[in-house]
């Protein structure tokens, strides 16, 4: 006989192992991005959607704090609305590798990388206070969207690297982040 899942827990579908359940009061959403695609002549469309949920201090509430293990769960899914397949994705990772599991889980689904870049926005700023001392701390609240300087900021890398890629186009094939 199974047991019956605890209120306010979550199950997270990892790559290549079994799904997780956790608690979203110990590891709360840092990010999240989502999109509908249409296919298909506008019959259908698909949903893509990526989640960063990280592991969060013993007693800490808000503003977010990282435990001390920084563990993060990134989990991604693409449903079709027309036949309810669905394509899941996961990895467990710590927060300083938190992008480029949200790069691996969103090219796994088939996500745009603009959606994966959209997720990676939200993901919380790394403070370097001394050379070996690094504190992470959030920019933002979860699952609001950034502010106009967060856009901004985005934007202006992005037209940086492709004024980057036409200026030097033996350049052009390497990722930017």
């Amino acid at each position: 006989m199974s047991e019956k899942p605890q209120q306010n827990s979550v199950l997270v579908f990892l790559s290549n192992k079994r799904p997780v359940r956790i608690l979203e009061t110990n590891w709360p959403v840092i990010a999240r991005a989502s999109e509908n695609v249409l296919v298909d002549g506008q019959k259908g469309f698909k949903r893509y959607s990526l989640t960063v949920r990280a592991h969060r201090a013993p007693g800490a509430k808000e503003p977010f704090v990282p435990h001390d293990d920084a563990r993060c769960y990134v989990s991604g899914s693409c449903a079709t609305h027309w036949t309810g397949a669905v394509i899941r994705s996961g990895l467990e990772t710590t927060l300083d590798e938190s992008a480029a599991a949200l790069r691996t889980v969103g090219a796994y689904i088939g996500a745009k990388d603009e959606l994966i870049d959209w997720a990676i926005s939200f993901l919380p700023e790394r403070i370097e206070q001394d050379q070996d001392q690094q504190q992470t701390v959030p920019r933002m609240e979860p699952g609001l969207p950034p502010s106009a300087a967060d856009l901004s900021h985005i934007l202006a890398k992005q037209l940086v690297a492709q004024i980057d890629a036409v200026q030097n186009p033996s350049r052009a094939n390497q990722v930017h982040v």
